[in-house]
């Protein structure tokens, strides 16, 4: 599979505010790789490990999953506990998205979560805010 253009956290950061589950600055931003300290209220995508699902007989290509997590930080539980699973909601019944970031052009098949919902804490280390995270895959493939 041939090397993107841009991370996978990037490009999913582009399909949230594209579904309209994100903003880029506003009620509910979205950050690619970083959390900053405020606002209280975000949503952050993190790239993860990837995984190789074997070997396309008929091109060759070995099927690349892209691994991300999705992060959604909240000022009290319920806000983010019900943002997480819009998302969560969302990316479950997502079917061959395209979506542009940065002048380039990517096809998404689909997106598994490989974990429910986790708030093992409850609150974000040294605050009172709360952390929601799960971990997904999806195929990526760039087309322009």
């Amino acid at each position: 599979m041939a090397a993107l253009s841009n991370s996978p956290s990037e490009i999913i950061t582009q399909l949230l505010i594209d579904l309209s589950l994100a903003t880029d600055a506003g009620t509910w931003p979205v950050f690619a790789d970083f959390a900053p300290e405020s606002p209280d209220n975000l949503i952050s995508i993190f790239t993860t490990p990837s995984r190789l699902q074997g070997k396309d007989h008929v091109v060759g290509d070995v099927a690349e999953h892209n691994g991300f997590q999705v992060s959604v930080r909240s000022s009290s539980f319920s806000p983010g506990d019900q943002k997480a699973r819009t998302i969560a909601d969302s990316f479950d019944s997502l079917k061959s998205q395209e979506v542009t970031y940065d002048g380039s052009s990517y096809i998404l098949s689909s997106i598994t979560r490989r974990t429910g919902i986790l708030n093992p804490t409850r609150n974000v280390e040294d605050s009172r805010r709360n952390l929601f995270t799960f971990n997904c895959t999806t195929t990526i493939r760039q087309t322009s």
